[in-house]
């Protein structure tokens, strides 16, 4: 939707008059009728960065999600965590 105004119409007709309508290709007739024509637009949506994944990682998880019993997400959890955990207790050098 474009335009908000077009989606509270939308919303209170579909909530409001849809008793009214016996079959849905009259409720469709009937939006065509009251709503305004928009010109097509396109919308750009944002998308998910995939994370670059080393393939040595990826065996490493594999491996470790079988012999622990646990899946692929959960170890790689597991080793983000560990990692966290590392960050924050790295002993500090006062040279």
């Amino acid at each position: 939707m474009y335009s908000i105004d077009v989606c509270t119409v939308i919303n209170s007709t579909v909530n409001w008059l849809y008793p009214i309508f016996e079959t849905k290709q009259q409720h469709y007739l009937f939006l065509l009728r009251v709503l305004p024509r928009y010109r097509h637009k396109f919308i750009q949506y944002i998308k998910k960065t995939k994370e670059d994944t080393d393939e040595e990682a990826q065996k490493y998880a594999e491996l470790l999600s079988t012999n622990l019993e646990l899946s692929q997400r959960e170890v790689k959890y597991l080793i983000e965590q560990q990692k966290n955990y590392e960050r924050k207790h790295r002993p500090i050098n006062t040279n």
